[in-house]
């Protein structure tokens, strides 16, 4: 399931970049964007629309943390979103515009520690706010801001071996700072 999605996932980016490539004012770039706890990448391709805009962003995220005590491995969390966002664009000022929408995404979660091996799949569903700075045509800056709800299915596997079907919802809110490139 979890290759398929994946590939499923891939197939619909690759769509969108091929897609507008014959529309006029349409721009496709590449973005990335730091949190607090990992990194994304973006695909940007915003389509105008009267004098606002529509952004649709396929994107990765990664976040990866390991636990070292005297140098021995104590834990490792590992958790990829590969999801698509869609925002409606607004210009406040000549350089600055906002964005409001949210993104939608498959998740993949993998935890191990002295306690267990946790192996997660699911969704994840986020309202989002942005705003970006157009520093020229090609190049903007900003950041997004969103409450993020996850819900997760897999398998716990306990330090004493058995092994336990599980369900996991996090909730959490998220800041992400981010440069994109338009061609």
């Amino acid at each position: 399931m979890k290759k398929s999605i994946k590939i499923a996932m891939i197939m619909f980016v690759a769509s969108c970049l091929s897609a507008p490539v014959f529309a006029g004012d349409i721009k496709i770039g590449i973005g990335a964007g730091a949190t607090e706890s990992g990194s994304t990448v973006y695909i940007p391709i915003k389509v105008p629309m009267d004098g606002n805009f529509i952004l649709l962003e396929p994107s990765l995220s990664m976040m990866k943390y390991t636990d070292e005590d005297n140098g021995v491995e104590v834990s490792d969390f590992q958790r990829s979103d590969y999801g698509i966002g869609l925002f409606f664009g607004r210009p406040l000022t000549e350089n600055i515009d906002l964005l409001i929408g949210g993104r939608v995404s498959y998740v993949d979660y993998e935890r191990k520690d002295s306690y267990g091996k946790d192996s997660l799949d699911g969704f994840a569903i986020a309202p989002t706010l942005g705003i970006e700075y157009n520093v020229n045509p090609h190049i903007t800056i900003g950041g997004f801001v969103d409450y993020t709800y996850s819900r997760l299915e897999g398998t716990e596997e306990t330090y004493t071996g058995s092994t336990d079907d599980t369900e996991r919802e996090i909730i959490k809110p998220n800041t992400n700072l981010f440069v994109k490139f338009y061609f």
